[in-house]
């Protein structure tokens, strides 16, 4: 299988993971830096204060980048770097921060590609109750706006959120990521709608207030379970088991996909969550709705179910696997975009 001429090759990073610097020139602090400094929530009680050290170094990075031949890259901005407090007085130094960054990168020959939110929720937004804050959207929307109108001139690509299942499912599911909590459905789905509104009230603002013509997406993970053969019956097993929620919740494509690409919540969910589960407004569906320009993924592995001898249906012993001991299978590559493409009809 080749690749089309217009396949985008490139590499991307997190600011919280790359950028160090995190009370440097007006920053304010992120859930990232104040939770992860309690004993035992990261391994080697690593903290991204320095990471990288991007901050001050990315110069040399980019000329790295150019030397290696990367032709795109997507950053994610710190939201606490733009506004400290994440409302209210806006920090210069972040704003240009981030312009002289992009001019580099086009100067380097690199097309910039802008993620908003990468999981560095502000601290002092998280003291105001975070995404179970109704306001929250309204919040990210103004964040959006000064970004947007900082960038846009030479921005073209566009993504709201990095890895919504992350958010929830990692920080307040299995109390992972910070702010490391373990809490109810409910909670979660009222702080997964905020956050999805969020997406939506931020694409209005960017086709609004961009200076050129955006290309403009969410990012959620999209991985996809694989068949074990290729009949039409384990083919279409693999298709409704990927999309299905019984197996992930809120890990789940539709639970994040649906709402976005569909414009309503599955079934499922209301099954799942009984009483719990909300019933949004149709205008709060019509906002989380707004027209996408492609579907970003994120697909590092494939999913496999867990049989009668305890191995998933994607491992068996001596798999390959990563780092994070996912298992390794390129052919979630070819399955993953197949699913996705066939339930949301948008280029991946």
């Amino acid at each position: 299988m080749g690749f089309s001429k217009d396949f985008i090759w490139g590499a991307a990073s997190a600011a919280y993971q790359i950028e160090g610097a995190y009370n440097e020139d007006g920053k304010g602090l992120s859930i990232w830096d104040v939770h992860s400094r309690k004993a035992g929530r990261v391994k080697y009680s690593e903290t991204g204060d320095v990471a990288c050290d991007h901050y001050h170094r990315y110069k040399e990075d980019i000329a790295l980048f150019k030397e290696i031949g990367l032709k795109y890259y997507r950053l994610s901005i710190s939201w606490t770097r733009i506004l400290p407090d994440g409302t209210g007085e806006i920090n210069e130094k972040g704003i240009k921060f981030y312009s002289d960054l992009i001019d580099e990168l086009l100067a380097a020959g690199i097309e910039p590609m802008v993620t908003l939110h990468h999981w560095d929720y502000p601290y002092e937004l998280y003291r105001k109750g975070g995404w179970l804050n109704d306001e929250s959207p309204l919040w990210f929307e103004e964040y959006t706006k000064i970004v947007v109108e900082a960038l846009s001139d030479r921005v073209k690509y566009w993504m709201t959120i990095n890895e919504p299942q992350c958010i929830i499912g990692n920080g307040y599911f299995h109390g992972a990521h910070a702010p490391f909590l373990v809490t109810c459905d409910r909670d979660m789905i009222i702080m997964s709608h905020n956050i999805l509104l969020a997406h939506g009230r931020a694409v209005k603002c960017i086709r609004k207030y961009a200076k050129q013509p955006p290309l403009v997406t969410f990012v959620p993970m999209g991985p996809a379970y694989i068949p074990k053969d290729n009949t039409a019956e384990a083919i279409e097993e693999a298709r409704r088991t990927t999309m299905s929620m019984k197996q992930t919740l809120f890990y789940s494509i539709t639970w994040w996909s649906d709402p976005v690409y569909l414009g309503k919540y599955p079934d499922e969910a209301y099954e799942i969550f009984g009483e719990d589960m909300i019933h949004p407004s149709k205008e709060d569906m019509e906002i989380i709705s707004q027209p996408l320009d492609f579907n970003a993924v994120n697909i590092y592995f494939s999913r496999g179910l867990r049989n009668p001898n305890h191995y998933a249906t994607n491992e068996y012993q001596g798999v390959p696997r990563n780092t994070l001991n996912w298992v390794v299978d390129e052919r979630v590559m070819y399955w993953a975009p197949k699913f996705l493409y066939e339930r949301y009809g948008k280029p991946i």
